[in-house]
Formats: structure tokens, sequence, C-alpha cells
């Protein structure tokens, strides 16, 4: 899973606010890139968290680019984190571990 780190070590999923009239799908397009730098393809909607945050299943294409998040305040990296790894993670909103976790392991090819 795609996953950023935060200033202060915690791991989040790349994500933000949606601009007005903005569709969730073009707001996880949009916020991947500013805070990766891969320009990704969304896909179906996974799930809606109980914070409102819609979460995507996303692939690369030949487009995609590297992962190498810009210059910013808020993300000190971007990486790929394995669903095994999650619960060794400190992540911005503990608890949702499990639930990744799980949804995770479905999409996981190795």
């Amino acid at each position: 899973m795609l996953v950023v780190e935060n200033l202060q070590g915690l791991v989040n999923l790349p994500g933000g606010s949606s601009k007005k009239n903005e569709p969730a799908q073009c707001t996880a397009q949009r916020e991947t890139w500013e805070e990766t730098g891969l320009n990704l393809e969304v896909g179906n909607l996974l799930m809606v968290m109980d914070t409102g945050f819609h979460l995507y299943h996303c692939t690369f294409t030949a487009n995609s680019g590297e992962i190498d998040p810009p210059p910013r305040l808020e993300v000190r990296r971007a990486y790929l984190l394995a669903p095994a790894t999650f619960k060794d993670q400190d992540w911005r909103f503990p608890g949702k571990e499990d639930q990744l976790q799980k949804l995770a392991e479905q999409f996981s090819v190795y």
C-alpha cells in the first residue's frame, strides 16, 4: 500500500481535502500526486472511512512516474508498505491498520 510519512514520523495514506466541486476521485489523484509525485490511475472506491476519507484502488501506469515527493512541509517521504508490517508502524490515525491490512492483502501480489 502506498503510504506517506509526515514530519513527526507518523504513517498515513496520501490524501487531503477536496477543492470546491471536486469529485472525490479527482481529489484522490491530485492529493496522491502532490504528496508522492506519482500520477496514478484512480479505480474503484474501496471504502469510505468514518472520517469521510474515500479510499480508492489505484494502479500504476506507464506514465505514473517514480515515488518522488516534491519538497513540501507535510511529507517526509512516501513509500510502498507491505501489509504484514502495518502493525509495526506508528500510524497518524491509530486503529485503522487492521482494516487496511485486510483490505491491502486482497490486492497483494507477493
